[in-house]
């Protein structure tokens, strides 16, 4: 397609629809050597054609791949004067011979860039054509793109045709004019033309290009303060933190599905049964990025990997790195916590119980509502002994292996070093996993503070954000995920204090308490942060909607400060004083009401919170290790080698 025939085209696909006030198409020509000082501003085809027909073989055309609104007419413009964009202009040409070529050559070049870019630009190409010195692919976009998205665009298709040869890289600015096809090369003396116009044309999805983008900024900038948070612990974290993400891909971990090209569809690991995919993952040299769109979340390879496996972010990088075969160099700290973790997963409480505090049985009952175990154990001479504590006694390690040591005559062995109280904790989950209730289980009658902690937690303010529920002294005594409730000990028992109901309250009979209540303390990994904490039972424990409206604390290290209030059902507001000091001054001068604290005076306080740093409900990482085939992944090329350009669909 030639002379005017290719200049429609060319322009129907440039501006599809009528200008608006004040916008204009840019056309630059030179005097015949190719300094383009020269501009034209036009608005419509007609007026394009009638001034290539006076000057054509006279001078040099230049299209710009965009509308402009220019502020003085028949003057060049730059970047700042581009509104918007439907279709980008790809120079091709040899870059080490910049002569005359001749057309044969030029569809050898265009035919080399379908087989080495993504199917989804290979599919978008409206058409291509010779230029004389070289050749022009026109990729159509799927929708106008606003000055602020065009450069998005652009560093898109040039990462994706970067190691292209072809390709003159400094064609991939939105403000550089191309050869405006279907007029003469004043140069060359030779006339441009189409090649071939795609009718099936794909247009290249600028939307998910946007979405892209956006979730790898998002990321970017996560993993950048996950970095810095974390600098220290690795040696040289950014390197290998890159490597991670340039060597490994989500496929790597089993997340595979429909290839769209430079993205796959698949259906939601964390959203099942997900019938319709809707996790996406994004291809790049840099990275997989994964969006999932039922919750706008992005993750990266570390960020999927913590998420999928329920690992903090030192964990995910020390295993990942093992994956891809890169050294890591742990700090002094680090070894030390890798070695408590590890001890703990290879601790069996269990196995503890039967091997080493030689227990045959046990019954648990209730004696004044605080639990009380009958463990029946072996002795040395073979006898089946009894020993009875209680649990408020038994949460005591040392005196725990002391008594059955005293009962047995075998010293237990030790607990894994440096993490006693973490493996004893286990070891009491455990024995009321193991123990079964006493026929009269309840020895007296159900303690009444048990209904008023029931009312307490009901009554508490919840959220469903973890950044304000893992604040240093929060508010928020309950953490909504779906439809589970959890419960803080720590801020459960800082309401309790304050409560007359609870004389004599402390971690241990909170706990006991919770126990009482059907709740199981459990180790829950949201929003990056590993804790532990209570799950409630199934029931109804969000009576009061105590939900936030104000701004959330989103745990820069910094301090924030906001007013924190709720009203409960009874009508009071409640407070929480997050100093010590404080909460002293609160029991001494303030009325207490049904578990509510009310200022005399009647005026909320506010309150100020710092951010969390090491909180008490933190939890120890588990390590699991989990299987992968490492699999390179790479975008669709095209393989056949065929010098006729029909089976391109251009």
């Amino acid at each position: 397609m030639k002379g005017e025939q290719a200049i429609k085209i060319l322009w129907q696909t440039l501006f599809p629809v009528k200008f608006a006030k004040g916008e204009y198409a840019e056309v630059i020509y030179d005097d015949g050597d190719r300094h383009f000082k020269y501009a034209l501003h036009i608005e419509t085809l007609e007026e394009l054609e009638e001034f290539i027909r006076e000057y054509n073989e006279k001078v040099n055309f230049a299209i710009c791949p965009n509308t402009r609104e220019p502020k003085r007419l028949a003057k060049r413009t730059g970047y700042t004067e581009i509104k918007r964009q439907k279709a980008i202009l790809i120079d091709i040409e040899d870059p080490e011979s910049h002569t005359l070529k001749k057309p044969e050559e030029v569809r050898h070049y265009i035919i080399e860039f379908a087989k080495s870019v993504p199917e989804s630009i290979r599919k978008a190409v409206k058409f291509s054509a010779y230029t004389g010195g070289g050749g022009l692919i026109c990729i159509e976009l799927s929708r106008w793109v606003e000055r602020g998205e065009i450069e998005i665009v652009y560093d898109w298709l040039r990462e994706r045709v970067k190691d292209f040869r072809y390709v003159d890289k400094s064609s991939l600015n939105p403000a550089q004019a191309q050869r405006l096809i279907g007029t003469i090369n004043a140069k060359y003396k030779v006339e441009t033309f189409i090649f071939k116009l795609n009718e099936n044309c794909e247009s290249l999805d600028v939307d998910a290009i946007i979405t892209e983008f956006n979730a790898r900024q998002n990321v970017e900038i996560e993993r950048h303060a996950e970095i810095e948070r974390h600098k220290g612990k690795i040696k040289n974290i950014e390197e290998i933190v890159r490597e991670i993400k340039k060597r490994i891909k989500f496929k790597d971990l089993g997340l595979e599905g429909e290839d769209y090209g430079y993205y796959e569809r698949i259906s939601c690991p964390f959203h099942p049964p997900d019938r319709t995919p809707s996790f996406v993952i994004y291809h790049n040299g840099d990275g997989d990025v994964g969006v999932d769109f039922h919750t706008g979340e992005a993750h990266d390879i570390i960020g999927i990997y913590q998420k999928l496996y329920e690992k903090d972010f030192i964990t995910a990088v020390r295993e990942l790195a093992q994956r891809a075969g890169i050294k890591v160099v742990l700090s002094s700290e680090e070894k030390k916590k890798l070695q408590k973790e590890q001890a703990l997963a290879d601790f069996d409480p269990h196995a503890y119980i039967t091997e080493e505090l030689k227990i045959r049985s046990a019954i648990r009952y209730r004696i004044n509502g605080e639990y009380h175990f009958d463990f029946f154990v072996e002795n040395r001479e073979g006898e089946v002994v009894k020993l009875s504590e209680s649990l408020f006694k038994l949460q005591e390690w040392r005196y725990s292996l002391r008594l059955f040591g005293a009962h047995t005559g075998y010293k237990p062995a030790p607990l894994p070093a440096k993490a006693q109280e973490e493996a004893w904790e286990l070891v009491i989950d455990a024995l009321f996993e193991v123990s079964e209730k006493d026929e009269e289980f309840d020895k007296s009658e159900l303690p009444w503070e048990l209904e008023e902690l029931q009312r307490v937690i009901r009554e508490a303010p919840a959220t469903d954000i973890m950044d304000d529920f893992v604040l240093s002294k929060s508010r928020y005594v309950k953490l909504v995920v779906g439809d589970t409730v959890y419960v803080s000990l720590t801020a459960l028992l800082r309401r309790l204090k304050i409560n007359p109901t609870f004389e004599r309250i402390n971690l241990k009979k909170v706990s006991q308490l919770l126990r009482e209540l059907g709740a199981k303390p459990e180790r829950i990994y949201v929003d990056g942060y590993r804790i532990r904490a209570w799950r409630l039972p199934e029931g109804d424990w969000r009576v009061v909607d105590t939900m936030d409206t104000t701004g959330h604390y989103k745990g820069d290290g910094s301090v924030h400060k906001e007013s924190l209030e709720t009203r409960g059902a009874d009508g009071f507001v409640d407070t929480m004083d997050t100093i010590e000091e404080d909460e002293k001054k609160v029991m001494k001068k303030n009325s207490i009401e049904n578990g509510c604290v009310v200022s005399t005076s009647g005026h909320i306080q506010n309150v100020e919170t710092q951010a969390f740093e090491i909180g008490m409900d933190t939890m120890d990482s588990m390590d699991t290790t989990t299987g992968g085939q490492s699999v390179q992944r790479g975008d669709k090329k095209v393989d056949e080698d065929d010098d006729d350009l029909s089976w391109l669909n251009f």
